[in-house]
């Protein structure tokens, strides 16, 4: 079994007095740097929504955390799995989460090396838009030209004047709207009916879905796409000086099982949450959601929750929940083979969410190829670990001023001691130069001293042997 003594086990909700975080709690955890950098690659396709709402990626998508680099694994679209994490003024409740998984190359390997890296970005639907490009780029652009409503478990019966098959809700939406007899639908299991009377709607099962629709409104789409395909780039930064996405970070662990559902292997996860987070239009939300129910008819007040990738968790069935025996260790009561994990609720207050999470003023560096070194030592470049040691420029290994128990997580603190200080530290000063001087020469003197008279001393020996040998010869 594992044992889960002092560790975080699963996604952490926080549990606060008011409704939102408060400068007091995120003081004492204050960073002002970010331990992950991220590169994503140039996109000339917009990414495909697959099943589970999940995005295609690539792997030239990465990450670097403690100097160990990590590849994109997936792009997850999901229910809000980090709870509790709203501050500075936002009492704004998340509808969805956009949850974005690293993975560690095939080549890395050490006790240091995390299973996974998440990067987990709320969304919101209401608010000025903000770092939405990404997802507002998913929208079809063929989506209804009209005003519109969906509403899933519902059915209209009454006004039916055209049935047919469709592919999707989507397509049976867009029939509806590029028909002017056409004032609401029905949809269910890609069979399509147009109205030309709005009934009063029954309840029926989640493969029913109908709507309205409203010719006298605007229409609720977003526009022509832009030239440039938005990378995963555009929900950290909507511009070079962006630095809003601010972050709170925590470890954690998952377990995995065997066919027995026994616990075969505990798994790590760094996991920062990002509480400004996507705002997207309500309207562009709406035709998004509509997009996926496309996709998925089970989605219908709920998406689904996060999935563990295939390749972090070794392509093994996780632990989605458990009790925890006398001996303290954990005891299966759910698994799950798409990869769900547990959820633990922590206090704001709590020792463990004071001794264990982080608090990172600016967001993660991005690094391009074209990143230059001048770029790369701006006031954006992040103070390094020690375990972070592989091509980081001279200038930057200043001082090691870190407070961490393990030196491996001391941060090096550019500026707090120059190139020239450093070298005067190693250089004595002009008294320590000639006290050392005159130690040398003394010593010198003494092995020259000790010297001459061993030499004396052998030549004596020589002429003294050689006159016995002499008086020998004569006798």
């Amino acid at each position: 079994m594992s044992g889960i003594n002092d560790v975080l086990s699963g996604f952490v909700q926080l549990t606060v007095g008011s409704t939102q975080l408060n400068p007091t709690d995120l003081k004492p955890i204050t960073n002002n740097s970010h331990p992950v950098t991220i590169s994503f690659a140039p996109r000339s396709t917009v990414p495909e929504l697959q099943s589970n709402m999940i995005l295609d990626s690539t792997a030239e998508n990465t990450c670097t955390y403690k100097g160990n680099v990590y590849e994109l694994s997936n792009v997850q679209i999901c229910s809000v799995m980090n709870k509790g994490y709203q501050y500075a003024g936002n009492t704004t409740e998340p509808i969805a989460e956009l949850i974005i998984t690293f993975a560690p190359k095939q080549n890395l390997a050490g006790t240091k090396v995390m299973d996974g890296i998440l990067l987990c970005v709320p969304i919101y639907s209401s608010g000025t838009p903000n770092h939405n490009e990404y997802l507002t780029q998913l929208i079809d652009p063929n989506m209804p030209a009209c005003n519109y409503t969906n509403t899933p478990g519902t059915k209209y019966t009454e006004g039916v004047y055209k049935q047919g098959d469709q592919s999707s809700l989507l397509s049976c939406v867009t029939s509806c709207c590029n028909d002017p007899n056409c004032i609401s639908y029905n949809f269910n299991g890609g069979k399509c009916s147009l109205h030309n009377k709005v009934s009063a709607s029954t309840t029926a099962d989640s493969s029913d879905s109908s709507g309205t629709i409203n010719r006298g409104a605007p229409a609720n789409n977003t526009g022509t796409r832009t030239a440039i395909t938005p990378t995963l780039q555009s929900v950290f930064y909507n511009s070079n000086v962006d630095t809003s996405q601010t972050s709170l970070a925590y470890t954690t662990t998952f377990d995995t099982v065997n066919g027995n559902n026994q616990i075969t292997s505990t798994r790590t996860l760094f996991i920062v949450v990002f509480p400004v987070g996507i705002n997207m239009a309500s309207a562009a939300y709406q035709q998004l959601v509509l997009q996926m129910r496309s996709k998925d008819p089970s989605i219908v007040n709920t998406l689904p929750p996060y999935y563990v990738p295939l390749r972090v968790r070794n392509y093994d069935s996780t632990v989605k929940s458990f009790t925890v025996d006398s001996s303290g260790n954990k005891i299966p009561n759910a698994t799950s083979n798409k990869g769900e994990i547990s959820v633990l609720q922590i206090s704001n207050c709590d020792d463990q969410f004071k001794n264990r999470f982080e608090w990172f003023t600016k967001p993660p560096l991005v690094l391009t190829k074209s990143t230059s070194i001048k770029t790369f030592n701006s006031e954006k470049c992040p103070y390094y670990k020690t375990s972070q040691y592989k091509c980081v420029p001279f200038d930057q290994l200043h001082d090691l001023s870190g407070n961490a128990a393990d030196p491996q997580d001391a941060y090096v603190i550019p500026g707090n001691i120059d190139l020239k200080g450093i070298l005067n530290k190693k250089q004595p000063s002009n008294a320590e130069s000639i006290a050392a001087f005159d130690a040398q020469m003394k010593a010198t003197e003494d092995i020259i001293t000790y010297g001459a008279l061993g030499v004396v001393g052998m030549v004596g020996m020589y002429v003294l042997y050689r006159i016995g040998m002499k008086l020998k010869e004569e006798v």
